[in-house]
């Protein structure tokens, strides 16, 4: 590993170690000019590093615009330091922030940063520029969680055997908030973006306040969050603080009675003060600080000098440091040993008779829903956006959801899942997800101050709907679809063109599978270790990367076989079982597992673990599968929990005496028949029945001369059933992958498409396959490729039929190496 790789990784080990308290600097760098500060600090630091024993250096960190002001990007500054003998051995955070960038481009920017070597990264949403107009297609949590599925991605890519180009992302969190609602929302999403943005540490805002911090750690002690948490420590001058206040800039609050301290005093004042707040946060539990308005080694050194000397003898000076708004109504956690008692939530009545409007017009159940979806799908103006009664509708939308909602025609409406609060209209960033923080203490908006903070909005309403705050702790918005921007909303949420899109496959993430040489040698290295599935692994950080990739992903089940790591032996093969059913549970963000093995004995032991360790409310899992010779022990597992099944069609239909391997659609289809009236006198419900009717491999179509091909039966086998009304509401599943096993070079992700695109045809209604390559979303876009697999799945032994596949098969060979 380079010396940079490992100067990058310095922060990320010594957080994670907690050996020192951690010392990371902030520079803002100005634009079109060499960062000549940071280079002089770097060349200091490099002939006279501090010597302390308990504290260490361990980052400079690097703004992005801050206060919406055109500074230096990052990439220039580290770009310039790199020039310039590079970071002498500290890490490299820049600030990355989305206020100017949309998340293609902050995709770019993140590549080009890790290209470089940079490793680390602080995510904010960042300051509303002064000049030109925002973007804000992401917001903190949006950034974090495309960070984290990067990483995902980056170390599924890699395996074991080649290093990861992953970041070690950090968060910020305002802690200067004295409204309860806007409070209570930067606490939550504290929450949000350790446990679905993998946050590795909180950088907090400028806080002069004990208690609030104290309150802070007790949350995050309260809540299981155990996060590294750097404090900021901001070297108050008096111009510094004047700046603040006449320009008050988002985030920073400085009360009247603090500047008149500041005002008063010279450097050795501001030095102490600085030294107080760095005392406290080590004492009260931070990893570190970050220093910012500190460029000079020499001052730096001065201040923990200073702070060292201070230790726990901070709280004697709290007065020094305690600077609250100068009101009786200031919002604080905790009230003495117990939580904060809310307020009583009021909302007005617009929001109110939203709620009701929705409930009859836009719940799936509804009459309203069933008629507006009827007239939407049936209109074909509507249907294609364009026209009169298109028009008409746009207008109507406009008119009703302006006055009521002060709706922005966004065309991607999240208003249920924010309790009827606009996010384009109320925020004057125009958020998915609040809040970000630049509030005032008061709960204003710190753009806009004559609007109150939408977060607050979203907290009350919240808790006048539902009573309390659960569903706002599992509230995670996407980003908007652009695309519709300034279309009708309606039209998009009625014909399933908005964020509420899904796949119409049920999808199985099929990654996590013995059979895939990446995941045999993460297995590999796990049993080396004793199969104790330490976080440390290797072998486990592999196997949690490949959980987290398809759960950002969108995937609706994680396979989970490990047959081929148990080696034949049944006791290391349900070990491995019970333990990877207990990292899906723990890093699938509620995803259930599909429990995957040819043993019934492995089977028991995942179904066994996830009812061990999955919330109440989980929902049940897959069970992969159920066939004509394990189905006596199958039945078993009914009493460990519930779960929906697959039942694998072509292993019982030879089973029953078909001979061979060739099993034709009527066999199927009379086979499915007997497991699903036996599976309905068990408790089966039609919806928790999966058929698989078998993928084979193209090229062993070729060996079923003077007979319909195995695929063929396939298709036919799956449209029986489908088209059976005694089985109305079974499914149907497909492990694609298996089509192209052995085929030749060419348009292999085309040929699945295609392959997935007839079957669906057929009522295909899920699938196992690489929930990265889109299929059932995706439509085949070349038809030659069509023609193709439809020459494959029609061969019904026909000579005729035959010739076709022929043809068809070195047509696909004369694309080459194309995919």
């Amino acid at each position: 590993m380079s010396e940079g790789i490992l100067s990058e990784h310095r922060f990320r080990e010594m957080l994670r170690s907690r050996d020192r308290f951690t010392i990371t600097a902030e520079f803002t760098c100005p634009a079109g000019r060499k960062p000549e500060k940071l280079l002089q600090f770097l060349a200091e630091y490099e002939s006279n590093p501090p010597a302390w024993n308990d504290v260490e250096i361990t980052a400079v960190t690097v703004t992005h615009n801050p206060s919406g002001v055109v500074t230096a990007s990052p990439s220039d500054v580290y770009a310039h330091v790199r020039g310039a003998g590079g970071t002498r051995g500290l890490s490299f955070i820049p600030h990355v922030s989305s206020k100017g960038m949309n998340r293609a481009e902050i995709e770019t920017f993140l590549r080009g940063l890790a290209s470089h070597g940079v490793r680390n990264c602080f995510i904010i949403t960042g300051d509303k520029p002064l000049v030109g107009k925002s973007v804000f297609d992401l917001d903190s949590l949006n950034l974090l969680m495309l960070v984290r599925k990067m990483n995902a991605d980056a170390r599924v890519t890699a395996g074991l055997q080649q290093p990861a180009v992953d970041f070690f992302t950090g968060a910020g969190v305002g802690l200067a908030k004295y409204e309860e609602g806007v409070c209570m929302q930067q606490m939550l999403k504290v929450e949000k973006k350790v446990r679905f943005g993998g946050a590795g540490y909180f950088i907090t805002n400028l806080i002069y306040d004990p208690r609030k911090v104290e309150d802070f750690f007790r949350y995050l002690c309260e809540n299981e969050i155990h996060i590294p948490v750097i404090g900021n420590v901001f070297y108050l001058t008096e111009p510094a603080a004047r700046r603040m206040r006449r320009e008050k800039l988002p985030g920073c609050y400085i009360s009247e009675a603090l500047y008149a301290r500041v005002a008063g005093e010279s450097r050795d004042g501001w030095i102490e003060r600085c030294a107080q707040l760095a005392a406290m946060w080590r004492d009260l539990g931070a990893a570190g600080v970050d220093l910012g308005n500190v460029e000079d080694l020499g001052l730096v050194k001065e201040i923990i000098d200073r702070a060292r000397a201070i230790g726990s003898g901070w709280r004697e000076k709290q007065e020094n440091l305690c600077f609250p708004p100068q009101n009786n109504d200031n919002y604080y956690l905790y009230n003495n040993d117990s939580p904060t008692q809310p307020r009583t939530p009021t909302v007005p009545l617009r929001r109110r008779i939203l709620n009701r409007t929705h409930d009859r017009l836009f719940e799936p159940d509804s009459v309203g829903y069933k008629a507006m979806r009827y007239l939407m799908e049936h209109n074909r103006g509507i249907r294609e956006g364009q026209g009169f009664s298109y028009e008409s509708l746009m207008l109507l939308e406009t008119i009703l959801k302006r006055v009521m909602a002060k709706c922005r025609s966004c065309g991607d409406c999240f208003l249920p899942e924010n309790f009827f609060v606009c996010l384009m209209g109320e925020c004057t960033k125009g958020l998915t997800n609040v809040p970000c923080e630049d509030s005032t203490v008061d709960g204003r908006c710190g753009v806009d101050e004559s609007k109150p903070c939408a977060a607050r909005l979203v907290y009350d309403a919240a808790r006048f709907f539902t009573g309390d705050v659960e569903a706002l702790r599992k509230l995670v918005n996407p980003p908007k679809e652009a695309d519709l921007y300034h279309t009708s909303s309606f039209r998009s949420f009625f014909l399933n063109m908005d964020h509420h899109h899904r796949n119409p496959l049920v999808i199985v993430g099929e990654l996590i599978h013995t059979t895939i040489p990446k995941v045999k040698i993460a297995f590999d290295k796990i049993k080396e270790e004793g199969a104790i599935f330490a976080p440390e692994s290797p072998g486990v950080q592999y196997i949690q990367a490949a959980i987290e990739s398809q759960v950002l992903k969108g995937c609706d089940y994680l396979d989970c076989n490990v047959d081929d790591a148990g080696g034949g032996n049944p006791e290391l093969a349900k070990r491995l079982m019970a333990d990877t059913v207990r990292l899906i549970v723990e890093h699938g963000q509620g995803m259930p597992p599909c429990v995957d093995s040819s043993d019934v004995e492995v089977l028991r032991a995942g179904i066994t673990e996830y009812y061990r360790t999955a919330p109440q409310d989980a929902r049940p899992p897959l069970v992969n599968s159920a066939n004509a010779e394990n189905l006596e022990k199958f039945w078993d597992l009914v009493a460990i929990g519930p779960f929906k099944v697959i039942y694998m069609l072509m292993e019982s239909s030879m089973s029953a005496g078909a001979g061979g391997q060739y099993v034709t659609p009527e066999q199927m289809h009379e086979n499915a028949l007997l497991f699903f009236r036996e599976a309905a006198k068990r408790g089966f419900r039609p919806e928790q029945i999966f058929f698989d009717t078998t993928v084979m491999p193209l090229v062993v179509e070729f060996a079923c001369f003077n007979r319909p091909g195995y695929n063929y039966c396939s298709f036919e086998g799956l449209r029986r059933i489908m088209e059976d009304r005694e089985m109305k509401g079974v499914g149907t599943i497909l492990g694609v992958s298996n089509l192209i096993r052995d085929f030749p070079r060419g348009r292999k992700i085309g040929l699945l498409r295609a392959y997935v695109d007839q079957a669906m045809k057929r009522g295909l209604t899920a699938a196992i396959a690489d929930v990265d390559k889109e299929y059932g979303l995706k439509p085949p876009d070349d038809e030659e490729i069509v023609e193709i697999v439809k020459a494959f799945i029609e061969y019904d032994g026909t000579p005729g039929a035959f010739q076709r596949m022929q043809d068809a098969y070195a047509q696909y060979r004369a694309y080459g190496g194309k995919d």
